[in-house]
C-alpha cells in the first residue's frame, strides 16, 4: 500500500462488535503491524412491556449476542452486549389464545458501560389492527384486489383473500382513511429474474438484468413514472375509522359506492343544440387512494342534438359538470349529489346566455383637473386586453365594443381606466368602474393636477436650518413616477 496515514477498522463475523484505530502510519518499505482491540462486551438486564406498563410476557429480544426471551413478568437478560451506544429491540410473536392478535414490536437505545449492570426497559409501541371486507355496490364480497391506506406521496396496502377479507396490522394510534381498489404498485419481486439469469440463454439473461435495474431504480413504480397519476376505477369506495388504544382490533368494511349516468343537452343563446366540452367531476380517489373530488370524465356533446352522457362514471355522492365552447366567454355549470337510492341524473339541460347577458359596453369623458372636457386625442388604455382608444370632442371616449362584464361564476368584472394626455397638457388621470351586462357603463377619469407644492424646511438637531440637505421626493399611488431629487437652498 502507499506510504501515508491510515484508519483500521476491525469488525467481528456476526458484525456486531468493532474495533478502530487512526491515523497509522505506514512507512516506504517496512512492514508496519497494527493490533485492533474489539469493543468488549457486557450483560443487560431489563424488561418487555406494553405502553400501559403490562409485562410483555415471553418476548423475543436482540442485541446481544443471541436472542434471549423474557420470562412470564417480561425480565430478560442479554449476554454479549457490545459497550457504547446501542440499541434493544423486542417483538412479541402473534399468540391470539394469549389476546395477541398481531405481532407487536418495540426497541430502545441505551449507553451499555462496561463492568456496571446495564438495565433498560423496552416498550412495545402502541399499536392496533384494522379489519374488515372489501364488498361491491350490491353487496358481493370483492376477493383479490388491493385496499390502501392513503399517505403523503403514495399508500400503505394489502391484498383482500377469496372472500374479501383484508387486515392492517401493527397501525399506530391514529385516524385512517382506507379504499379500495388502489392504484398501481411497483413490483419488486426479483425471484423470478434471478431465476432466469441463473438458468436462461444469452436474451433472457439480458432482458432479466434491464428488469432488474427497472426495479432497482424504481422505473417501475407508478408514484415515479407518472402512471399513478392516472388513476381513475370506474368502481371504488373508502371508509374512515380511527384506533384510540393500545391493542385494539378495528372493524372497517368498505364498500364500493354506486355507480350512476350522468346525462344532459347542451344548448346556444337561441334554444339550438350545440357541440361543446362537457367535464364530469365528482367523489373519486387520487392517485394515493385519498377521497377527493376528481375529473370523472370528459367528451364533447353531439354537435346536432346537444346531448352528452356519462355512463356508470358517477359514484354516488356529490358530481358537477362544467360545459364550455370557444364560442362563448362563460363555463356553465350545475352540481347536485346522487345516492345510492337516486344514482341517476339523466334531464340535465346547459344553455349559453346571450352576449347582451354578459358583455357590457364602456364608455365615458376624461376631464381636467377643474372639471373641464380634455379635449380630443387624449389616450385611453382599459385594462381589458391591450385595449386602447381616444378621446374625441369634449373628451369622449367609447369602447364601441361589447367587453366581458361578468366573470364565468357570474360576479361582476372590474376595470381600471387610464388617461393619458401626452400631446396636450401632459396630465394622467386614473379610474375604475364595475362592469353591468347589457348596457353601457359610464365613467368619468379625472386628469391629476400638477400645480400642487410642497414646501419642506430641513433643520438640524440644534434646529439650525441645514443648507444643501438632500430632499428625495416620491410618488406613493398613481402615476407612480420617478422619484425627485432637490437640495436644501441655504
Amino acid at each position: 500500500v502507499p506510504a501515508q496515514n491510515y484508519d483500521v477498522v476491525a469488525v467481528s463475523f456476526d458484525g456486531r462488535r468493532k474495533g478502530l484505530r487512526e491515523m497509522i502510519a505506514v512507512s516506504a518499505g517496512a512492514v508496519s503491524f497494527v493490533n485492533v482491540t474489539l469493543e468488549d462486551v457486557t450483560r443487560v438486564f431489563g424488561r418487555v412491556q406494553f405502553d400501559d406498563g403490562r409485562p410483555a410476557a415471553n418476548a423475543l429480544v436482540a442485541g446481544g449476542a443471541v436472542l434471549a426471551r423474557a420470562d412470564g413478568n417480561g425480565n430478560f437478560t442479554l449476554d454479549g452486549v457490545p459497550v457504547g451506544r446501542r440499541t434493544i429491540s423486542a417483538g412479541l410473536e402473534r399468540n391470539p389464545a394469549a389476546g395477541i392478535a398481531f405481532p407487536r414490536l418495540g426497541s430502545q437505545p441505551v449507553d451499555v458501560v462496561a463492568g456496571t449492570d446495564n438495565f433498560v426497559v423496552v416498550k412495545l409501541r402502541p399499536a392496533g389492527r384494522i379489519f374488515g371486507r372489501v364488498r361491491d355496490a350490491v353487496g358481493n364480497p370483492v376477493p383479490r384486489i388491493r385496499v390502501a391506506i392513503p399517505q403523503d406521496g403514495g399508500f400503505f396496502w394489502t391484498e383482500t383473500d377469496a372472500e374479501g377479507n383484508y387486515a392492517f396490522e401493527n397501525l399506530g394510534l391514529d385516524r385512517y382513511t382506507l379504499s379500495a381498489p388502489s392504484g398501481e404498485v411497483a413490483q419488486t419481486d426479483t425471484s423470478g429474474l434471478i431465476e432466469q439469469i441463473r438458468s436462461g440463454n444469452e436474451s433472457e439473461i439480458l432482458a432479466a438484468f434491464e428488469e432488474a435495474i427497472r426495479v432497482f431504480t424504481g422505473a417501475n413504480d407508478p408514484f415515479l413514472n407518472g402512471s399513478g397519476s392516472q388513476f381513475n376505477p370506474v368502481t371504488w369506495g373508502f371508509t374512515k375509522t380511527e384506533i384510540q388504544f393500545d391493542g385494539q382490533n378495528v372493524p372497517a368494511d368498505i364498500t364500493f359506492l354506486a355507480p350512476g349516468t350522468i346525462a344532459g343537452t347542451v344548448l346556444n343563446h337561441q334554444g339550438v343544440p350545440i357541440g361543446a366540452r362537457v367535464r364530469l367531476t365528482g367523489i373519486g380517489p387520487r392517485a394515493n387512494g385519498e377521497p377527493s373530488i376528481i375529473i370523472r370524465g370528459e367528451r364533447d356533446s353531439d354537435p346536432a342534438t346537444g346531448r352528452f352522457i356519462f355512463p356508470g362514471q358517477a359514484l354516488a355522492g356529490p358530481w358537477g359538470v362544467q360545459v364550455a365552447t370557444p364560442f362563448y366567454q362563460v363555463v356553465l355549470s350545475q352540481s347536485g349529489t346522487t345516492t345510492a337510492i337516486d344514482p341517476n341524473v339523466t334531464n340535465l339541460v346547459f344553455q349559453f346566455p346571450s352576449v347582451r347577458e354578459v358583455n357590457g359596453r364602456l364608455a365615458g369623458r376624461v376631464l381636467f383637473p377643474d372639471g373641464t372636457p380634455a379635449g380630443e386625442d387624449v389616450k385611453v388604455l382599459i385594462s381589458f386586453g391591450d385595449l386602447e382608444v381616444r378621446t374625441g370632442t369634449n373628451g369622449v371616449f367609447d369602447t364601441q365594443i361589447a367587453i366581458p362584464a361578468i366573470t364565468q361564476e357570474g360576479r361582476s368584472i372590474g376595470y381600471r381606466i387610464e388617461a393619458d394626455d401626452a400631446n396636450g397638457s401632459g396630465l394622467r388621470g386614473l379610474a375604475s368602474v364595475q362592469m353591468t351586462p347589457g348596457i353601457t357603463n359610464l365613467v368619468d377619469v379625472r386628469l391629476l393636477s400638477r400645480n400642487s407644492r410642497i414646501n419642506v424646511t430641513v433643520r438640524r438637531a440644534n434646529g439650525q436650518p441645514a443648507a444643501g440637505a438632500q430632499i428625495d421626493l416620491e410618488h406613493g399611488s398613481f402615476p407612480n413616477e420617478q422619484p425627485q431629487t432637490i437640495f436644501a437652498d441655504a
